[in-house]
């Protein structure tokens, strides 16, 4: 058996079982799979299963697994990025290179000492007509080299606003008063 007759056997059973294979197929399908249900099946121990195959096929067991680990990895990531996708298509509807604008509370924060990657929780909501009035939880992954810019953007942002002439922004709650934090 060669490597790609090999790993076609190991797709074909991992989507239909090994009951249309040959023996000698079934014993290393169950091997790279590691199915030991499979080699109880067809009445082999580990050891007999070994003793039964090819031995050319027996060194194509370790890189067979090896190669349908990164298979299922592979499958696996896709699966979870398109799951992402779906949550955030739910969020703000269709992909479209316009952005979409939320708004957002601040739930909490993360970070891992030692480490300058900043977590963000928030629930959000799309704001528009045509938008959902659901709130979905969502965490921001703030690299490193984009936190001096965010912090100095907000820092700027409410200086103008505490600026004179106008010396308190249009959204300001009663009794609050510039934060100290804006000049520091």
């Amino acid at each position: 058996m060669n490597f790609n007759h090999l790993m076609g056997k190991v797709r074909d059973a991992a989507m239909s079982g090994i009951n249309a294979m040959s023996t000698g197929e079934a014993l290393a399908v169950a091997l790279v799979l590691n199915r030991h249900d499979w080699l109880a099946q067809c009445g082999y121990t580990m050891a007999q299963a070994l003793d039964r195959l090819d031995p050319d096929t027996i060194p194509l067991i370790p890189w067979a697994a090896k190669v349908w680990e990164k298979e299922v990895g592979q499958v696996q990531l896709e699966q979870q990025t398109r799951s992402e996708d779906k949550a955030v298509a739910a969020i703000v509807g269709q992909h479209s290179d316009e952005p979409v604008t939320f708004t957002a509370t601040l739930v909490t924060h993360s970070e891992a000492p030692g480490y300058r990657d900043v977590g963000l929780v928030f629930d959000v909501r799309a704001v528009g007509r045509d938008q959902p009035e659901r709130w979905q939880r969502v965490e921001l992954r703030i690299r490193p080299e984009d936190g001096e810019p965010i912090v100095s953007h907000i820092r700027r942002v409410h200086a103008l606003a505490w600026a004179p002439p106008r010396a308190r922004p249009l959204d300001r709650r009663p009794g609050e008063s510039r934060p100290a934090w804006i000049d520091r």
